[in-house]
């Protein structure tokens, strides 16, 4: 059971490559989640999964012909307001110029800012999130 256990060292660096995506809080918390809990072997696998999921996210402009067929392959969550991101900016780290669907009052696809997603209080990662095209969710 112990030996299919990704190992701290790894997850730290997962962690670390994908830190710009993830609010402090819940950085925090995955950190420890990792470290010391129960569920420590299901996380582990969750942050591994999430840095290879973003390492191969398409960059800005790569789905601009699939229309709703586009994967989003982050889900964000901030109470009522939900952030569906199929794209990550091609530049930095690739943060400042995501495209999706942000669903709060209206649906509405766009440019969206994670960085700006991850510094605002109580959003969230969905670390469990499996990606599915945009019309499964509109």
């Amino acid at each position: 059971m112990w030996d299919d256990l990704p190992s701290l060292p790894e997850v730290d660096k997962c962690l670390r490559d994908i830190a710009a995506f993830l609010p402090t809080g819940e950085l925090d918390a995955l950190t420890a989640i990792c470290c010391t809990s129960i569920r420590r072997s299901e996380y582990r696998r969750a942050v591994l999964d999430m840095a290879e999921r973003i390492a191969h996210m398409p960059r800005t402009y790569e789905t601009d012909s699939q229309g709703l067929d586009a994967v989003a392959h982050l889900h964000y969550v901030c109470g009522d307001w939900h952030w569906y991101i199929t794209e990550k900016d091609r530049a930095g780290l690739g943060t400042q110029q995501a495209f999706g669907l942000a669903v709060g009052h209206e649906r509405e696809l766009g440019y969206i800012s994670i960085a700006e997603i991850v510094s605002t209080a109580g959003a969230e990662l969905d670390m469990l999130w499996t990606p599915r095209p945009l019309r499964e969710i509109v």
